[in-house]
């Protein structure tokens, strides 16, 4: 299976997002693979597209979280210095977390490799809908599963639908709402 792939599902829901979901209640994580009944389409499911997906830690690669990461890192950085000069450390770490802009994946090489994760869940965007809403699969029944909302933000989407030359994060963003 691959992919950009049409996948039928259970139901979808807005009224709880994935994220909370995880945190509060027990699921089941569905195969990487879908099932033959997700494969297998029929007029009385809803339709998606399967857009990319959710590991169990995509809240730590958030573009917030990484960058309250690296201000830690730049923070502690700072305080390990020893040498003194005029300028002092708080007005030296304001300059050097300015966010650099104008740079593209495909310019950036220190992106690490996520390892395995067997609880990544698929991402879909339902067919039929005005905008692109994105749901995180769960809790297979009968071989579907239930899509539970997930945000933008916490989808690692495949190749065929991103823009890795992109050097804006807002045109990233908004190529992908229009799925």
């Amino acid at each position: 299976m691959t992919p950009n792939h049409r996948l039928a599902l259970r139901k979808i829901t807005k009224a709880k997002n994935i994220a909370s979901l995880l945190a509060t209640e027990t699921t089941t994580t569905p195969t990487l693979e879908p099932s033959q009944a997700e494969i297998h389409l029929s007029e009385e499911h809803i339709i998606g597209l399967w857009v990319g997906m959710r590991p169990s830690t995509a809240l730590q690669y958030t573009q917030a979280a990484l960058r309250l990461n690296a201000v830690k890192r730049k923070n502690a950085q700072a305080d390990s210095q020893d040498v003194e000069d005029e300028e002092p450390a708080s007005k030296k770490r304001r300059t050097n977390l300015t966010p650099q802009k104008g740079g593209s994946v495909n310019q950036n090489s220190g992106y690490t490799k996520l390892e395995f994760d067997p609880n990544t869940l698929r991402v879909i965007a339902p067919f039929g809908r005005d905008n692109a809403n994105y749901y995180a699969l769960v809790n297979p029944q009968d071989g579907f599963c239930t899509g539970y909302h997930t945000p933008i933000k916490e989808v690692f989407f495949f190749k065929e639908f991103r823009d890795d030359a992109s050097t804006s994060f807002q045109n990233r963003v908004t190529s992908r709402e229009g799925l």
